[in-house]
């Protein structure tokens, strides 16, 4: 893992922990989390371009990664209020005024500590305040650990469906 510095947190603390929004002072934080948490599968050409949108201000769209002790531990990619749905899903009218979290991951090492749900609380947040009436993301049922997290946190499922690689996908959602 690359250590990373001068980082300002969204808290308001100077130094190198905690959550970090990517914008356009420190989009590599981006690729750093993506390459600490998903390793070799990551499209570096693919995520400079999504580095683009999520560091433009005026973006509906926000990345956060979260630093400890200099280290990337783990990311969360958010949508502003999103009514695109996966392919394969039917359309959810239900879930219109929804954003979307699209992406969450956390390093093998800093799993079960929270971080997480720390992350989610972070995503919310943002979407609370763009107006977002919920949040809702897509999931593999095989990652248990994810889907007790959640659970726990609130998200029922809406559908399942599978998606273009034929793999068995659910859609969770939580009203706020």
């Amino acid at each position: 893992m690359t250590i990373i510095t001068g980082i300002t947190g969204i808290t308001g603390i100077t130094g190198i922990t905690g959550i970090t929004e990517i914008t356009e002072i420190n989009p590599s934080l981006l690729l750093e989390a993506r390459l600490a948490v998903d390793g070799p599968f990551v499209n570096a050409a693919k995520v400079s371009k999504e580095i683009k949108r999520y560091s433009n201000g005026k973006a509906r769209m926000r990345a956060f990664v979260f630093v400890r002790d200099g280290k990337v531990c783990g990311y969360v990619e958010v949508v502003g209020i999103d009514d695109d749905f996966p392919t394969g899903a039917p359309s959810m009218t239900i879930l219109k005024g929804f954003g979307h979290i699209t992406r969450i991951g956390v390093v093998e090492s800093e799993r079960g500590k929270g971080l997480a749900r720390e992350l989610l609380d972070e995503a919310i947040r943002w979407l609370k305040s763009k107006g977002a009436l919920g949040v809702w993301l897509d999931y593999l049922p095989s990652n248990e650990s994810a889907n007790r997290l959640y659970f726990r946190y609130g998200f029922s499922d809406i559908i399942e469906f599978k998606d273009l690689r034929n793999r068995q996908r659910r859609i969770a959602a939580k009203r706020f």
